[in-house]
């Protein structure tokens, strides 16, 4: 008897734990996964077996582009596909020119990342995913669509006097003790009231894109509205706006009702961020 094909292993290279988790357990089901915080140890991880490498772009030390780059070199048949919050146009001419066969915007949906494994990894990845799986994260959303999910964050018309003001009367709500805004990436813009640390930032981008990855497997099409995580004696509520993230610290759990309930009537339907 022939011995059994080794799996066919995606490494996935991001310096975020979060999202590394968070592909992983999106993948693990289907395939074998190898993880990496950076180039380096994602050179050390490459096996015979690795079929394709997802990147992150910005990473501390060697860039996603510094890691094509190599593995351009050292494994030319390797396919490798990079993902940013922010996709710019000289971005993708420099991974065009070498030879990436994607670059993706963050947070990574189902439906975004299943159908294009087929066209990554040929026809034959409907083996270990079945084409009922990537059929049904593909299905277009019933109803009208979320106006600003169609807006790249980097490119939104939300200007920063608007921006402003949204912060300034979320300060101005009962039992609000703090807000700070946050961009695409998780760095802090702007705040008001108790300040609220710039490490809270990446924590605030992961709770975001896991709920957006999250919504399939709920069967629901539509992206999230607004998160609400309560402690002993406060509650974050986090919602994304055209510009990044927004952090809203509350006393009580009415209070983060309120602040939800003011957010929809200003903002309309709360869109998840493109970042």
């Amino acid at each position: 008897m022939s011995a059994p094909t080794p799996p066919r292993t995606i490494l996935i290279v991001d310096d975020s734990s979060g999202v590394r988790l968070m592909l992983a357990r999106l993948l693990a089901p289907h395939l074998s996964v190898r993880l990496a915080d950076g180039a380096s140890s994602a050179l050390d991880a490459l096996t015979p077996e690795t079929a394709l490498v997802l990147s992150d772009v910005r990473m501390p030390g060697e860039s996603g582009l510094d890691l094509a780059r190599i593995l351009r070199e050292q494994r030319p048949d390797l396919p490798v596909v990079l993902m940013t919050g922010v996709v710019e146009d000289e971005l993708r001419a420099q991974a065009m020119e070498l030879g990436v066969l994607d670059v993706l915007r963050k947070p990574i949906t189902p439906g975004t990342l299943f159908p294009a494994l087929r066209g990554w990894l040929g026809d034959g990845v409907e083996a270990v995913i079945p084409a009922t799986v990537i059929e049904a994260v593909a299905a277009p959303r019933r109803g009208p669509p979320e106006p600003a999910e169609a807006v790249p964050a980097a490119s939104a018309p939300f200007d920063p006097e608007t921006n402003r003001a949204l912060i300034t009367g979320l300060g101005l709500l009962p039992g609000v003790a703090a807000v700070a805004q946050y961009d695409p990436q998780g760095m802090l813009q702007e705040g008001q009231g108790a300040a609220l640390p710039s490490e809270l930032g990446a924590s605030v981008r992961v709770l975001v894109m896991a709920s957006r990855i999250t919504g399939p497997h709920l069967g629901t099409p539509h992206p999230p509205r607004a998160l609400q995580v309560e402690y002993a004696d406060r509650v974050l509520v986090v919602t994304a706006v055209p510009t990044g993230f927004l952090a809203v610290l509350v006393r009580d759990t009415p209070g983060a009702s309120t602040v939800k309930a003011w957010l929809r009537n200003r903002l309309g339907v709360l869109p998840a961020s493109q970042g």
